[in-house]
């Protein structure tokens, strides 16, 4: 039995089912019963492959320019490769040294007689003696307990005048928070050394 061309051409105009585009009654031909494809419809799956069918106004030509934004997407990793390298890394930004140095008398840290600050790698800061306290502070890593301190003041007096010193801050990045109180001048100069001369 043979399907006349006003029948096909009548159920062209059916819509097909979603996602192809093709006759939703049987096409008896000698193989048998079939779904017919109408004709391929852009943006929407080819009953013969994965690939939506293409427009034919798409233009594709051998050498046509690429979509606008390719070129973006393309140099942004350059990009971000340019400012890794070319920025202070993280950990060099992170690992600084910015210390506050008070000084009071009395066993409490306030009111402070004296106040300096204190960087070091650069070297700076209102600290009198800043290279010599950072190379002291390089020695012992950052630990205000652990100070080679200035053996020129040992055999200072059992006088209790106490004096009270603090730091606060950050040792390469590491946070510092220091408070200590000495019998007296001689003390805290023979133990502490340039770090607390202020």
């Amino acid at each position: 039995m043979r399907t006349s061309s006003a029948a096909v051409s009548h159920l062209d105009l059916a819509d097909g089912p979603p996602g192809f585009d093709c006759l939703p009654y049987p096409f008896f031909h000698r193989d048998g019963p079939s779904l017919v494809p109408r004709r391929e419809i852009p943006g929407r799956p080819s009953v013969f492959g994965s690939e939506p069918a293409r427009s034919r106004n798409a233009g594709e030509k051998s050498g046509a320019p690429a979509p606008e934004g390719i070129g973006m997407r393309i140099s942004l990793p350059i990009a971000l490769i340019l400012v890794a390298v070319l920025s202070p890394s993280a950990e060099a930004t992170v690992a600084r040294t910015e210390l506050t140095l008070t000084l009071a008398k009395g066993e409490k840290p306030f009111p402070a007689v004296k106040k300096r600050s204190l960087t070091c790698d650069p070297v700076g800061g209102t600290h009198p003696f800043a290279r010599q306290a950072c190379r002291d502070l390089k020695r012992s890593d950052g630990d205000f307990r652990r100070l080679p301190g200035d053996p020129r003041h040992s055999g200072c007096p059992r006088d209790y005048w106490p004096v009270t010193v603090t730091a606060r801050g950050f040792w390469k990045g590491r946070p510092i928070a220091f408070k200590h109180t000495y019998g007296n001048d001689c003390t805290r100069n023979a133990e502490s050394g340039p770090v607390f001369r202020l």
